[in-house]
Protein backbone atom coordinates (compact mmCIF):
# COMPACT_ATOMS: atom_id res chain seq x y z
CA UNK A 1 0.00 0.00 0.00
CA UNK A 2 3.13 2.39 -1.03
CA UNK A 3 0.59 5.21 -2.27
CA UNK A 4 -1.93 4.78 0.38
CA UNK A 5 -2.82 7.63 2.58
CA UNK A 6 -1.40 6.33 5.46
CA UNK A 7 1.37 4.41 6.80
CA UNK A 8 0.45 1.69 9.58
CA UNK A 9 2.79 1.05 13.07
CA UNK A 10 1.96 -0.92 16.24
CA UNK A 11 0.35 -4.12 17.05
CA UNK A 12 -3.49 -4.00 16.18
CA UNK A 13 -6.04 -5.81 18.40
CA UNK A 14 -6.02 -9.22 16.71
CA UNK A 15 -2.17 -9.32 17.63
CA UNK A 16 -0.34 -8.51 14.38
CA UNK A 17 2.65 -6.44 14.45
CA UNK A 18 3.29 -3.06 11.61
CA UNK A 19 6.51 -1.17 11.06
CA UNK A 20 6.40 1.69 9.01
CA UNK A 21 9.16 3.37 6.92
CA UNK A 22 9.36 6.62 6.24
CA UNK A 23 12.09 8.90 4.17
CA UNK A 24 12.68 12.96 3.19
CA UNK A 25 15.75 13.54 0.44
CA UNK A 26 17.27 16.35 2.76
CA UNK A 27 20.40 16.77 0.05
CA UNK A 28 17.54 17.88 -2.38
CA UNK A 29 16.38 20.98 -0.02
CA UNK A 30 19.58 21.55 2.40
CA UNK A 31 22.80 22.62 0.70
CA UNK A 32 25.86 20.62 0.76
CA UNK A 33 28.17 21.78 3.39
CA UNK A 34 25.59 23.10 5.76
CA UNK A 35 26.10 22.26 9.38
CA UNK A 36 22.50 20.89 10.71
CA UNK A 37 22.02 22.28 14.37
CA UNK A 38 18.34 21.08 14.45
CA UNK A 39 15.94 18.27 13.13
CA UNK A 40 12.70 17.35 13.78
CA UNK A 41 9.99 15.11 12.58
CA UNK A 42 5.94 15.67 12.85
CA UNK A 43 3.58 13.02 12.32
CA UNK A 44 -0.27 12.74 12.59
CA UNK A 45 -2.28 9.96 13.80
CA UNK A 46 -5.88 9.71 11.50
CA UNK A 47 -6.97 6.09 13.58
CA UNK A 48 -6.60 4.01 16.61
CA UNK A 49 -8.17 0.60 17.16
CA UNK A 50 -11.54 0.82 16.63
CA UNK A 51 -12.03 -1.18 19.87
CA UNK A 52 -10.07 1.36 21.67
CA UNK A 53 -6.21 2.07 22.26
CA UNK A 54 -3.24 1.83 24.35
CA UNK A 55 -0.87 4.26 24.66
CA UNK A 56 2.65 3.19 23.39
CA UNK A 57 6.24 4.76 23.21
CA UNK A 58 6.80 4.72 19.43
CA UNK A 59 10.85 5.17 18.52
CA UNK A 60 12.65 6.05 15.32
CA UNK A 61 15.24 3.78 14.00
CA UNK A 62 17.83 4.59 11.04
CA UNK A 63 17.12 2.19 8.55
CA UNK A 64 20.29 0.32 6.97
CA UNK A 65 19.51 -0.29 3.86
CA UNK A 66 17.26 0.36 0.91
CA UNK A 67 13.33 0.14 0.55
CA UNK A 68 10.80 0.06 -2.17
CA UNK A 69 7.30 2.30 -2.06
CA UNK A 70 4.84 0.66 -4.39
CA UNK A 71 1.80 2.27 -6.45
CA UNK A 72 -0.91 0.46 -4.52
CA UNK A 73 -3.31 3.22 -3.20
CA UNK A 74 -5.39 3.08 0.33
CA UNK A 75 -8.06 0.17 -0.26
CA UNK A 76 -11.54 0.73 -0.37
CA UNK A 77 -12.62 -2.14 1.75
CA UNK A 78 -10.45 -4.15 4.79
CA UNK A 79 -8.02 -1.45 4.40
CA UNK A 80 -6.36 -3.37 7.67
CA UNK A 81 -4.99 -6.09 5.27
CA UNK A 82 -3.66 -3.96 2.68
CA UNK A 83 -3.29 -4.84 -0.86
CA UNK A 84 -1.12 -7.35 -2.62
CA UNK A 85 2.38 -6.39 -2.81
CA UNK A 86 3.32 -4.88 -6.04
CA UNK A 87 6.46 -5.55 -7.87
CA UNK A 88 9.08 -3.17 -5.63
CA UNK A 89 6.99 -2.48 -2.32
CA UNK A 90 8.14 -3.29 0.75
CA UNK A 91 6.44 -5.76 2.83
CA UNK A 92 6.25 -7.41 5.92
CA UNK A 93 8.82 -9.80 4.39
CA UNK A 94 10.74 -7.81 1.61
CA UNK A 95 12.47 -4.48 1.00
CA UNK A 96 11.82 -5.10 -2.23
CA UNK A 97 8.82 -7.03 -3.50
CA UNK A 98 9.47 -10.31 -4.36
CA UNK A 99 13.23 -9.96 -4.81
CA UNK A 100 14.67 -8.78 -2.08
CA UNK A 101 14.07 -9.94 1.36
CA UNK A 102 14.54 -8.84 4.86
CA UNK A 103 16.83 -10.73 6.94
CA UNK A 104 14.31 -11.57 8.88
CA UNK A 105 10.83 -11.17 8.61
CA UNK A 106 9.81 -7.30 9.37
CA UNK A 107 14.07 -6.22 9.34
CA UNK A 108 16.69 -7.07 11.85
CA UNK A 109 18.19 -5.23 13.97
CA UNK A 110 21.42 -3.87 14.10
CA UNK A 111 21.35 -5.20 10.07
CA UNK A 112 18.57 -4.11 8.20
CA UNK A 113 17.61 -1.55 11.01
CA UNK A 114 19.89 0.59 13.49
CA UNK A 115 19.65 -0.98 17.11
CA UNK A 116 20.18 2.46 18.55
CA UNK A 117 17.15 4.36 18.76
CA UNK A 118 17.29 7.62 17.19
CA UNK A 119 14.97 8.95 19.23
CA UNK A 120 11.24 8.44 21.09
CA UNK A 121 7.97 9.96 21.92
CA UNK A 122 4.79 9.05 23.41
CA UNK A 123 1.68 8.11 21.22
CA UNK A 124 -2.19 8.56 22.30
CA UNK A 125 -4.78 8.66 19.95
CA UNK A 126 -6.00 10.88 17.52
CA UNK A 127 -5.16 15.05 17.95
CA UNK A 128 -5.54 17.77 15.97
CA UNK A 129 -1.72 18.32 16.98
CA UNK A 130 1.11 16.38 15.74
CA UNK A 131 3.46 14.04 17.62
CA UNK A 132 7.25 15.49 17.64
CA UNK A 133 10.16 12.87 17.43
CA UNK A 134 13.45 15.43 17.84
CA UNK A 135 16.77 14.51 19.71
CA UNK A 136 20.93 14.46 19.13
CA UNK A 137 19.78 11.34 17.22
CA UNK A 138 17.82 13.07 14.46
CA UNK A 139 20.11 15.84 14.27
CA UNK A 140 23.06 13.25 13.57
CA UNK A 141 20.86 10.96 11.39
CA UNK A 142 20.23 14.10 9.14
CA UNK A 143 23.81 15.73 9.44
CA UNK A 144 25.05 11.93 7.97
CA UNK A 145 21.85 11.69 5.19
CA UNK A 146 23.19 15.55 3.79
CA UNK A 147 26.68 14.41 4.22
CA UNK A 148 26.17 11.06 2.31
CA UNK A 149 22.99 11.35 0.37
CA UNK A 150 23.78 7.15 -0.74
CA UNK A 151 22.92 6.09 2.70
CA UNK A 152 19.76 7.76 3.11
CA UNK A 153 17.41 5.27 3.95
CA UNK A 154 15.11 6.93 5.89
CA UNK A 155 13.49 5.80 9.34
CA UNK A 156 11.71 2.73 10.72
CA UNK A 157 9.20 4.42 12.75
CA UNK A 158 7.70 1.41 15.29
CA UNK A 159 6.05 0.84 18.94
CA UNK A 160 8.66 -0.22 21.20
CA UNK A 161 5.93 -2.35 23.14
CA UNK A 162 5.03 -4.48 20.19
CA UNK A 163 3.80 -7.17 22.62
CA UNK A 164 0.67 -5.08 23.59
CA UNK A 165 -2.23 -5.21 21.65
CA UNK A 166 -4.16 -1.81 20.46
CA UNK A 167 -1.01 -0.18 20.60
CA UNK A 168 -1.50 0.25 16.34
CA UNK A 169 -1.93 3.83 14.54
CA UNK A 170 -2.50 4.93 11.25
CA UNK A 171 0.08 7.99 11.04
CA UNK A 172 -0.73 10.39 7.75
CA UNK A 173 1.84 9.58 4.99
CA UNK A 174 2.32 11.91 1.75
CA UNK A 175 -0.54 11.41 -0.14
CA UNK A 176 -3.19 11.80 1.98
CA UNK A 177 -5.93 14.48 0.94
CA UNK A 178 -5.07 17.25 3.03
CA UNK A 179 -1.05 17.66 3.45
CA UNK A 180 -1.24 19.63 6.89
CA UNK A 181 -1.49 16.21 8.49
CA UNK A 182 1.60 14.35 6.29
CA UNK A 183 4.64 14.12 8.41
CA UNK A 184 6.98 17.19 8.40
CA UNK A 185 10.70 17.09 8.44
CA UNK A 186 11.63 20.18 9.98
CA UNK A 187 15.62 21.18 10.06
CA UNK A 188 17.32 24.05 10.95
CA UNK A 189 20.82 24.50 9.43
CA UNK A 190 23.95 26.91 9.46
CA UNK A 191 24.95 27.76 5.11
CA UNK A 192 28.07 26.00 4.51
CA UNK A 193 31.27 28.02 4.96
CA UNK A 194 32.37 30.21 2.32
CA UNK A 195 35.76 31.64 1.89
CA UNK A 196 35.43 35.28 1.28
CA UNK A 197 38.85 36.17 0.76
CA UNK A 198 42.21 34.63 -0.73
CA UNK A 199 44.96 36.10 -1.66
CA UNK A 200 48.13 34.94 -3.41
CA UNK A 201 51.95 36.34 -3.83
CA UNK A 202 54.72 34.06 -5.45
CA UNK A 203 54.33 30.54 -3.44
CA UNK A 204 52.12 31.89 -0.51
CA UNK A 205 48.34 31.57 -0.21
CA UNK A 206 46.35 32.90 2.00
CA UNK A 207 42.36 32.44 2.60
CA UNK A 208 39.74 33.89 5.09
CA UNK A 209 36.24 33.33 6.38
CA UNK A 210 33.86 33.81 9.31
CA UNK A 211 33.25 31.87 12.00
CA UNK A 212 30.47 31.09 14.24
CA UNK A 213 30.73 30.94 18.18
CA UNK A 214 30.70 27.59 19.15
CA UNK A 215 32.18 25.03 16.34
CA UNK A 216 35.66 23.87 15.20
CA UNK A 217 36.64 24.46 12.07
CA UNK A 218 38.92 23.19 10.02
CA UNK A 219 40.71 24.21 6.45
CA UNK A 220 41.47 21.50 3.98
CA UNK A 221 43.10 21.59 0.65
CA UNK A 222 44.14 19.32 -1.93
CA UNK A 223 45.70 19.36 -5.74
CA UNK A 224 42.99 17.58 -7.51
CA UNK A 225 39.13 17.27 -7.39
CA UNK A 226 38.65 14.22 -8.96
CA UNK A 227 41.00 12.37 -6.71
CA UNK A 228 39.26 10.27 -3.89
CA UNK A 229 40.78 11.08 -0.65
CA UNK A 230 42.28 13.67 -1.65
CA UNK A 231 42.00 16.27 0.79
CA UNK A 232 44.34 16.79 3.51
CA UNK A 233 43.58 18.87 7.11
CA UNK A 234 45.71 22.31 6.42
CA UNK A 235 44.73 24.14 9.52
CA UNK A 236 42.49 22.74 12.35
CA UNK A 237 41.30 26.22 14.20
CA UNK A 238 39.94 25.66 17.71
CA UNK A 239 36.61 26.19 19.40
CA UNK A 240 35.42 30.02 18.49
CA UNK A 241 34.41 31.23 21.39
CA UNK A 242 34.09 34.83 19.45
CA UNK A 243 32.60 35.23 15.74
CA UNK A 244 34.43 36.70 13.18
CA UNK A 245 37.15 35.92 10.62
CA UNK A 246 39.76 33.82 10.78
CA UNK A 247 42.72 33.24 7.98
CA UNK A 248 44.80 30.40 7.04
CA UNK A 249 48.11 30.82 5.24
CA UNK A 250 49.11 27.75 2.74
CA UNK A 251 52.91 27.43 1.69
CA UNK A 252 53.15 25.91 -1.90
CA UNK A 253 54.79 24.98 -4.95
CA UNK A 254 51.64 23.11 -6.64
CA UNK A 255 50.04 24.61 -9.93
CA UNK A 256 46.82 23.73 -9.09
CA UNK A 257 45.86 23.46 -5.52
CA UNK A 258 41.69 23.79 -3.75
CA UNK A 259 41.00 25.07 -0.37
CA UNK A 260 37.51 24.00 1.74
CA UNK A 261 36.50 25.01 4.88
CA UNK A 262 34.96 22.13 7.09
CA UNK A 263 32.03 23.12 10.29
CA UNK A 264 32.10 20.63 12.83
Amino acid sequence: MGAGNWISSGTTQNGTSNRALIKFDVAAVVPVGATVTDAGLYVWVTRTPIDGNTDSVFSLRRMLRPWGEGANPTPATSPGFGLPALAGDATWSHSFWDTNAWTVPGGLEGTDYSAAISTTASIAGESAEAYFFESGGTIGDVQSWLDHPESNFGWMLKTEDETSRFTARRFGSRELQDPAGSPQLVITYLPPVRIHTIQAASNQVSLTFNADIGYFYRVEACGGLGVTNAWAVLTNHGLALTPGPRTTTDITTNAQRFYRVRRD
